[in-house]
């Protein structure tokens, strides 16, 4: 979420935590669905809001 949150794009962050472009997507979509947000500005909100 650290590197979300940074700005980082999703081939970035697969290659810095060596997996998939995909998984990291996959990972994104089931953390903004058990979130209920549809965006990824409200997922950052979220996230701001909690810390």
């Amino acid at each position: 979420m650290d590197l979300i949150a940074a700005g980082s794009h999703s081939k970035a962050i697969a290659a810095e935590l060596g997996i998939t472009e995909r998984t990291v997507d996959v990972h994104r979509f089931n953390i903004m669905r058990k979130i209920g947000v549809r965006t990824l500005a409200d997922l950052l909100r979220h996230w701001h809001q909690a810390q």
